[in-house]
């Protein structure tokens, strides 16, 4: 789901329809430009830079994108803000063309018409700029405040002839300041001006910013006469060459996201791409590359095309980097010391013998020896590499496919080794806080029924008031929507789909139960921390998987449901999760015909049909996002995702803590986090 009807969530925009730029959309009814302006979060953050809008409509938008004044990108859920509006803040020429806040040259011009240029640091605090220090090429220094600045932005040489990321060439050592700087060769294309393409092995050769020449198949080539070039390659040919090796698996060594992974591509005109993507640098916005099936050519797709890249990372491929990571830097489950400090045991006049360490030599044959380590290094700058093994062997090489040092002290089973990178990598287990946690006792459905006889207990009022008593609960067919309260004088009173009601409180076989109030429904507590909790969602949308395929369900349709479009999404919805094609605009015109249509409850068995979603409820804000456990499906935690993204802390972490916390494996560690992001 990706935003709900029945739910109370302040959205404003502070500027009217007629002052957005709208642009043609493949994709939505209704969108705009990039312009100049800021989204405040659920955590009140509000964050600066270019914003455009897009959805069925003005007053039914679906989300807001968002390129912030330091470069970074956000495609934001209606329901991850409260405000959004134009304003007439400073612009960012370049909002692509930052790492990390950073840029190696550009400029700065101030609202006095003054420019400076040198390299950019940009300080952001929590979203919003406040200063950009130029460094000049004499050092000198200016820290410019955001707001005496007009606009500024990044000037990094790249070729625009060039069709890739510019910064994966590898380049060859200068012999001088002055020389020409040539390119390692890479399997490429050129297009000239004629059109025609050429094919083979490509350098280039730069003096500066300038391209002197290209090569193609050791044979220059005349620059003017050049289009584009880039890349030629195949998925095996572009992991040969960013690993610089004739093995390809060497790309485990790289961050996963550099693999070509499956997922899909939403360019700035709304259309999407599917097949398998790789980041050609996770920590830096330069681009992607993309195959539609993993026997076409590598084709790259530049930052500024993109509005949204989403790789599936699957377990198989961590276990397959994870293992590669484990073979290749530990011997024998002693970890590989990255850089050893050789000591000098003896010296003459033409050698230097080093003192024995533990490790290891593979030799040209592939044969691993591990034992005691010493290199004996010779003035004509050539090593021998000697090693005793545990049985006192001696082996003596000058050549060595690999050579290391061990820390024989510490000693990882893959297990074990597995277990530490989660304990570096993951947040805390709730354990670790279970002291100032609280987690309700009781079971959700173990309290689905009605307390007849009454049951001591409390009830607690929005307003914080508190009436303690005998408490008769009643519920509907599904939940209790209904308490009365037999007082200390005998009188009673009663509350039913009250809403003035937060919390009800009681204890049922010496177990703690407390109950939450939702849209008139109160509902179980099963997971509480500070001021967020977990309930299970009275009114969910999702059809359980076997459901799905229920005949009778979609033969009723027209009974049930009066309009003919809300029967139509019904069954569009249905069709869409039983293929797995499903995103959160499906999931919006489901929840639309499922709200407009009270009776529908009539239809099916609720508890069978509709797949358990739980809420993760702020108690003070009533904003809240929605999951289910174990989900398997595409059309996933969409609101949870969305309501979490309404934090500015959330924003900022890497992708893989994200998850951690979308797919609630530890429910409160998510709301630990939660609270923990509140001001």
């Amino acid at each position: 789901m990706l935003f709900t009807a029945n739910q109370a969530v302040a959205q404003k925009a502070n500027a009217q329809t007629n002052n957005f730029k709208t642009r043609s959309s493949f994709t939505y009814d209704y969108a705009t430009q990039y312009e100049n302006g800021y989204v405040k979060l659920l955590d009140n953050t509000r964050l600066e830079g270019q914003i455009a809008l897009y959805g069925k409509s003005f007053d039914e938008l679906r989300g807001v994108k968002l390129i912030t004044s330091t470069g970074k990108k956000y495609r934001l859920s209606m329901m991850s803000i409260l405000e959004f509006g134009l304003s007439d803040g400073l612009i960012n020429d370049t909002p692509y063309a930052f790492y990390k806040g950073w840029a190696a040259f550009g400029y700065v011009v101030t609202r006095s018409g003054q420019r400076y240029e040198g390299q950019l640091q940009l300080k952001e605090t929590r979203g919003k700029l406040e200063t950009i220090t130029v460094t000049a090429n004499d050092k000198t220094k200016t820290k410019v405040d955001a707001e005496e600045i007009q606009n500024y932005g990044a000037s990094r040489f790249v070729d625009e002839k060039f069709i890739g990321n510019w910064e994966q060439l590898r380049w060859k050592d200068l012999a001088s300041g002055f020389s020409n700087r040539n390119s390692h060769d890479f399997k490429g294309y050129i297009i000239d001006n004629a059109g025609q393409r050429h094919e083979g092995m490509i350098s280039i050769s730069k003096q500066a910013n300038i391209i002197k020449k290209l090569m193609l198949n050791e044979e220059s080539f005349d620059y003017e006469k050049v289009s584009e070039y880039g890349f030629d390659m195949r998925m095996d040919d572009y992991y040969k060459f960013i690993t610089d090796t004739e093995d390809p698996n060497n790309i485990y060594y790289e961050p996963v996201a550099v693999q070509f992974n499956p997922g899909y591509i939403v360019l700035e005109d709304d259309a999407q791409l599917k097949g398998l993507i790789s980041i050609s640098q996770p920590d830096n916005a330069t681009g992607v590359y993309y195959l539609a099936s993993a026997d076409d050519k590598v084709k790259y797709i530049a930052d500024d095309k993109i509005a949204e890249v989403n790789q599936e990372i699957s377990d198989e491929t961590r276990e397959k980097k994870h293992r590669y990571v484990y073979d290749t830097r530990f011997v024998d489950g002693h970890p590989i010391t990255d850089e050893p400090d050789w000591e000098i045991e003896k010296e003459t006049s033409n050698t230097k013998i080093t003192k024995p360490m533990s490790g290891y030599i593979v030799t040209l044959k592939g044969e691993k020896i591990i034992g005691s380590l010493y290199l004996k290094q010779f003035t004509t700058n050539m090593s021998q590499y000697i090693i005793k093994d545990g049985n006192g062997k001696t082996t003596k090489k000058y050549y060595v496919k690999e050579f290391g040092v061990i820390d024989k002290s510490k000693k990882y089973t893959y297990e074990e080794y597995l277990a530490a990178l989660k304990n570096d990598d993951e947040p805390a287990e709730s354990e670790s806080y279970a002291l100032v946690a609280t987690t309700a006792e009781a079971n959700e459905d173990d309290v689905q029924k009605d307390f007849t006889a009454g049951v001591e207990g409390k009830v607690t009022m929005e307003n914080g008031e508190q009436v303690a008593g005998k408490l008769l609960l009643q519920a509907d067919d599904r939940y209790y929507n209904r308490v009365i309260i037999e007082l200390p004088d005998g009188t009673q009173q009663t509350y039913e789909n009250d809403a003035d009601i937060a919390f009800v409180e009681f204890a049922e076989n010496g177990k703690k139960v407390k109950l939450y109030e939702h849209n008139g429904f109160l509902m179980p507590v099963t997971h509480e921390y500070g001021r967020f909790l977990i309930i299970r969602n009275p009114q969910p949308t999702t059809v359980a998987l076997g459901a799905m395929f229920a005949a009778d369900f979609v033969n009723k349709l027209d009974e049930y449901i009066e309009a003919e479009g809300d029967r139509a999404a019904v069954k569009n919805a249905l069709e869409k999760q039983k293929s797995g094609e499903w995103s959160e605009d499906d999931q919006q015109e489901l929840e639309d015909a499922l709200n407009a249509n009270s009776n529908l409850s009539g239809l099916v068995d609720f508890n069978n049909f509709f797949a358990k979603e739980y809420l993760v409820v702020n108690t003070e804000t009533k904003h809240y996002g929605m999951y289910i456990n174990n989900n398997i499906r595409p059309i996933g935690n969409y609101v949870l995702k969305a309501f979490l993204m309404g934090r500015l802390e959330y924003l900022e972490l890497s992708r893989d803590k994200q998850k951690f916390y979308e797919k609630m494996k530890d429910p409160m560690a998510t709301l630990k986090f939660l609270e923990d992001s509140v001001e």
